[in-house]
């Protein structure tokens, strides 16, 4: 179904009020404000239709959230919020990727879900300069309480994680030459993300680095173990033919990946759909370093390191098999603060039940020194 089917045209034009609204952002005018809905006669029981419309300036955004919400209708029995067909009498239709202020190219527009009853719909970050509300009624009254909102315009750079991809939305290649460390951003964090979108980050560093990223946010839609649906997918090498780290969607906690090498690839992909998403995204941080745990110590001997973290490794028996292990930058000293596991499985099979030896030939880690409480 397509985004036309949504819209309901008005019959005839009425010579009743306008009721339409538009907020435009401009040079030393006021940035943000509040919207409230309109206050109409409607003793006839006509449709009526306000189009409310938000217009950021060049290099800005439009930030919107509800601060109350109670349009007169409800979701069919088993509806979910945003989803279609849904809603009569009294609702309001989102448009957040809008390209044109046009009212005419809203149709053309992606649709951002349709919302009644006491549910506010979540936040909303333009993915470029406009946001559209079409509000429809056919109540006799309406009065500003049914829905109350703010807006301002945002600055666009905190979005622009590096160089824009030439044909993308929402793609960048970030190069450690022009950006070390910085913010990882899903399109419109941390208002609710488009449908149907497909956003890559291709990180590029220099012989030596690897590359950190750190999600101190992550919301996405969890459609199963294997994240059929919208998810994260993390790419250990320069592009998505790369081996894969891992895909991510659902909610993490804690999420911390890092390259093997110099270069990292990550795609954010979220599916068409009828039913909106209410999910935030992810926000995080990246960093090239040189300063990373160097990984020979795992590669010139017997270890496997296990892609994405910093220097965890696993040793598989070759049955019988003998070896030696390291801590990281042997047989200099240790890298402090770093956590590096082993992972050491003797052959389990029908023939063969290992179990592993350790012994140690040299152990010089320093006690840690005991503070008393009362310091």
């Amino acid at each position: 179904m397509s985004v036309i089917d949504y819209l309901e045209p008005l019959s005839k034009p009425t010579k009743k009020p306008k009721c339409d609204q538009t907020f435009v952002s401009r040079a030393g005018g006021p940035q943000n404000g509040t919207f409230t809905a309109p206050n109409l006669l409607n003793p006839t029981n006509t449709s009526r239709q306000c189009l409310y419309i938000f217009l950021a300036g060049p290099g800005q955004r439009v930030d919107i959230s509800f601060t109350a919400f109670n349009l007169r209708g409800s979701p069919p029995d088993g509806a979910a919020v945003g989803e279609l067909p849904a809603c009569s009498f009294e609702y309001m239709d989102i448009y957040a990727e809008v390209q044109s202020p046009d009212p005419a190219e809203l149709i053309n527009s992606p649709f951002g879900g349709r919302y009644c009853g006491p549910i506010p719909p979540r936040r909303r970050i333009s993915l470029y300069r406009a946001i559209a509300l079409s509000f429809f009624t056919s109540k006799n009254q309406t009065v500003p309480e049914l829905f109350e909102g703010r807006y301002q315009f945002i600055n666009e750079s905190e979005f622009e994680v590096g160089q824009p991809v030439i044909g993308s939305a929402c793609s960048y290649v970030v190069n450690f030459a022009h950006k070390r460390t910085g913010f990882l951003v899903s399109p419109t964090y941390p208002g609710a993300y488009p449908k149907d979108m497909s956003c890559t980050y291709q990180f590029i560093g220099k012989p030596g680095q690897r590359v950190r990223i750190e999600f101190r946010d992550f919301d996405l839609f969890f459609g199963g173990t294997h994240c059929p649906f919208d998810y994260v997918r993390i790419h250990d090498g320069i592009d998505n033919s790369s081996a894969v780290i891992g895909t991510y969607c659902g909610q993490q906690r804690n999420l911390v990946l890092y390259s093997s090498e110099s270069n990292l690839f990550i795609h954010f992909s979220t599916l068409q759909r009828t039913a909106n998403t209410q999910n935030r995204g992810f926000k995080g941080i990246f960093e090239f370093s040189e300063s990373f745990v160097k990984l020979d110590f795992i590669r010139e001997n017997d270890g496997v390191h296990i892609r994405g973290s910093e220097c965890d490794q696993k040793i598989l028996s070759k049955k019988e098999s003998t070896g030696f292990v390291y801590s990281p930058n042997y047989p200099f000293p240790y890298v402090p603060k770093v956590v590096c596991r082993y992972f050491i499985y003797g052959m389990q099979d029908a023939q063969n039940l290992e179990r592993v030896k350790l012994d140690f030939s040299i152990f010089d880690i320093p006690r840690g020194e005991h503070k008393p409480k009362s310091e």
